[in-house]
């Protein structure tokens, strides 16, 4: 029974790895749509790096943007019709609003900060902020915390990433 399972978990694996990769393609900014570089190069005129790739998400297909922007790490996301749909910023140099440090410190005593992640979520349309959330990673000895909150500094959660404190 044992043989003829290796065989079926092989094949399973190896589908998995191939949905991976078609779900991140990497592309040349020649393959992206000029709607899309259009509203990109306007909104992000200083960005450097730029690495293209498409990328599907609940069944669309979505265009992502990762480049440098103001010594920030900066990924966009476009729809098909050059819509920007989310935006993540992360900042290896936050400062930090007092009532994050303040919850750091109470919760998880002397922490170390790692980066601080600022995430927006756009309209439909692409232009209005629909959402937007803060991720602040800190490092405690060997353990790693994300801590979540909004724009008013209320947290809305934490997780414990321990795997991530050997990077």
């Amino acid at each position: 029974m044992e043989r003829k399972l290796k065989p079926i978990l092989v094949l399973l694996l190896a589908g998995f790895l191939s949905f991976t990769v078609k779900a991140q393609e990497e592309m040349t900014e020649n393959d992206v749509p000029l709607i899309v570089l259009t509203w990109f190069y306007k909104n992000y005129g200083q960005a450097e790096e730029v690495k293209w790739s498409k990328t599907t998400r609940n069944d669309q297909s979505m265009l992502k943007a990762s480049f440098q922007q103001n010594d920030k790490k900066v990924t966009s996301v476009y729809n098909m019709n050059g819509e920007i749909m989310e935006e993540s910023v992360l900042d290896e140099k936050p400062v930090i609003p007092s009532e994050i440090s303040d919850y750091t410190s109470t919760k998880f005593g002397k922490v170390k900060i790692m980066s601080l992640r600022k995430i927006t979520k756009f309209s439909h349309v692409g232009t209005q902020e629909k959402d937007i959330f803060f991720e602040l990673l800190c490092k405690q000895g060997s353990t790693v915390q994300s801590v979540w909150y909004d724009t008013q500094f209320n947290v809305q959660g934490d997780d414990d990433y321990s795997d991530l404190a050997s990077n």
